[in-house]
């Protein structure tokens, strides 16, 4: 048993681009009333508890991707503070945001710890492993 939605989109939507986005079918963007099915203010794909933590595990994980790729550019660049603020300033409004319109109970947070951190961890680990293989082809000459 799914969510209804009223099939309003129109025909050509390159003709009428506002009315296509304004269109009920769309699985997209926030609910505006609140209803018997949902909560005003809410987003309209956490109806569906497993697609909604897909979307946001595959979205942290290209965030977090992209921060952590900023992160280990920075190192010693010389307004690597001033970066790096902002870069944590952008983590916690992109958080702060995922829990404001996340219904209640949809999210995981589990799994959006683990997408977070992945780049990070994967980062270390792949530096741990070449600084070990450097030790061992040392220690065999």
């Amino acid at each position: 048993m799914g969510i209804q939605f009223e099939a309003t989109i129109p025909e050509d939507p390159s003709k009428n681009f506002y009315q296509y986005y304004r269109s009920e079918s769309s699985r997209w963007g926030i609910w505006q009333e609140k209803s018997s099915n949902n909560e005003a203010g809410t987003a309209i794909l956490g109806s569906n508890k497993t697609s909604y933590n897909i979307f946001l595990f595959s979205n942290t994980l290209a965030y977090s991707s992209s921060t952590a790729a900023i992160f280990w550019l920075l190192i010693d660049c010389p307004f690597q503070t001033e970066i790096l603020m902002a870069v944590y300033a952008m983590n916690f409004t992109y958080a702060a945001s995922v829990a404001a319109v996340h219904p209640g109970g949809a999210v995981d947070w589990r799994y959006m710890f683990i997408a977070y951190m992945l780049p990070y961890f994967l980062r270390v680990i792949l530096q741990f492993v070449r600084r070990t293989k450097e030790v061992i082809s040392q220690e065999d000459v």
